[in-house]
């Protein structure tokens, strides 16, 4: 650049779907490519290849974290793991999975898919794996990053580098959430124990056993239906839910205490039951950056204030941040950002419309708005506050959830939308068929987990994508119809 030193980014977590997009994006804007780009960005990697969460562990993979003894697995992938949306929907900007691909694919074609985006855009080269970012410090006085990793699997090396500005992309599947539930310190003991579904793989290890799933997701679902086929009792417990003792799995509210000197699990209804062995707790994650100094798990953030003079992590949410990515507090929106703190949306192609913010705002931090981005936060809060009837840990829950179907809450197109709008991006717009089909997934799931089940799913998508995504979306349909066929 004639001179002028290019600023250096740094992207933590570049071997993820939310790190490639995010070195996509930096990596393919045409004021952002050739010798006069205005930055280089370097990806920091813990694990040996692309994959994230779709890659197994490998033997001795797993961390320790506080407040969890069982070691921890870097993936929550067990083997029947397929995608939660139709992946024509899933899919990044402009690079649609193969022809032919199952509509919900297993991991192991996610993974394949993802590692040929990364080849496609030759991404590989701006990562450095079996690299572990260790500390996060901004020294201000120099107004820079500074950054110590460890890199290398048994020959460890440090690393140390200046960045002018830093993207967090490692991803919120990694330190399981557990409730705090009145005795669940106490629960393991002979012939009882618990454990968080990432360590979950496969049914046989509960064969005979009595099991309680908690949690009201699709992981939850998902186990559940799974224990059915080796576990002698499936009991599933959820939020509101009613109490039933028919069926392969029995229904049971939230649960509100447990007793391992009856061995008891008492339900928010006031029935309980006993003789449970084993309870797993699909219970969801918690946001977790160690590395950063600045910003730790705070059991005492302020969460009766939208907009606190600090930037607060709670555990379940970062706070402020405009868009859900720009820090409002103690760092400027042109020096950090996070990608992929929202959840319950469709992830791929959000990752990238976030990252086109991203880049925008960090070439031009006047575009973001703080007085709009402000008022935003305190519209969204207030929202919050009345739905959540004064329970501020709601708040924290769900700030980051994208509900479908929430009128008074924005819609994650609208999101997308914005984004784009902000980023001045053309060619990406959201399509008109893409909030139909999102409120159709779950029927969709459902019947296409039939249509594999009876072997005939592989005729439904022979060819299928051949000739774009408009064949993509008359499928997606046709499953639907066939789905209200049948009942």
């Amino acid at each position: 650049m004639n001179g002028v030193p290019k600023k250096r980014i740094a992207v933590i977590g570049g071997g993820g779907a939310a790190g490639l997009a995010a070195l996509r994006v930096f990596v393919d804007r045409p004021e952002l490519k050739g010798p006069n780009a205005p930055w280089e960005i370097h990806a920091f990697e813990a694990r040996k290849d692309i994959g994230g969460m779709w890659m197994n562990e490998d033997p001795g993979e797993s961390v320790v974290y506080s407040g969890y003894d069982d070691p921890v697995p870097p993936t929550p992938l067990y083997n029947s793991l397929t995608t939660m949306g139709p992946h024509p929907i899933m899919a990044f900007h402009d690079f649609l999975f193969p022809p032919s691909t199952s509509l919900f694919p297993p991991a192991s074609h996610v993974l394949d898919y993802l590692r040929a985006y990364a080849d496609h855009f030759d991404l590989r080269r701006h990562i450095r794996f079996l690299t572990s970012v260790e500390s996060l410090r901004w020294n201000t006085e120099i107004s820079k990053w500074e950054l110590i990793a460890v890199e290398g699997d048994k020959d460890k090396r440090p690393v140390k580098g200046l960045y002018d500005a830093m993207i967090f992309a490692n991803g919120s599947y990694r330190k399981p959430r557990l409730p705090s539930i009145p005795g669940i310190g106490e629960w393991e003991g002979t012939g009882r124990k618990f454990t968080h579904a990432v360590s979950y793989r496969e049914p046989s290890p509960f064969r005979g056993l009595n099991v309680l799933v908690v949690g009201a997701g699709p992981t939850g679902m998902d186990i559940s239906n799974e224990l059915t086929q080796t576990a002698r009792v499936v009991y599933r417990s959820a939020p509101g839910a009613s109490r039933t003792d028919e069926g392969a799995i029995l229904m049971r509210g939230r649960v509100i205490a447990l007793h391992p000197e009856d061995n008891r699990v008492d339900y928010e209804d006031g029935t309980s039951d006993t003789g449970i062995e084993h309870i797993i707790f699909a219970t969801g994650y918690t946001f977790s950056f160690p590395s950063m100094e600045g910003l730790v798990p705070d059991a005492n953030a302020p969460l009766d204030c939208p907009l606190p003079d600090h930037l607060f992590s709670s555990t379940s949410h970062i706070y402020p941040l405009a868009r859900h990515i720009f820090p409002l507090r103690d760092y400027s929106p042109r020096t950090l950002a996070f990608v992929g703190l929202p959840t319950l949306l469709v992830p791929f192609p959000t990752f990238e419309d976030q990252s086109q913010a991203i880049a925008t705002i960090f070439l031009n931090g006047d575009k973001l708005d703080r007085a709009a981005e402000e008022a935003k936060i305190s519209e969204r809060y207030n929202i919050l506050h009345k739905q959540s009837k004064s329970k501020l840990s709601y708040i924290a829950e769900q700030w980051h959830r994208f509900r479908h179907g929430d009128p008074e809450l924005e819609d994650q197109f609208e999101y997308r939308r914005e984004l784009l709008a902000l980023a001045g991006k053309k060619g990406w717009e959201v399509q008109s068929w893409e909030a139909q089909v999102w409120g159709d997934t779950p029927v969709m799931r459902k019947e296409w987990a039939k249509l594999v089940k009876s072997g005939v799913s592989e005729d439904w998508v022979r060819g299928v994508g051949e000739k774009g995504v408009g064949e993509w979306v008359e499928l997606m349909h046709k499953v639907v119809q066939h789905a209200k066929q049948q009942h």
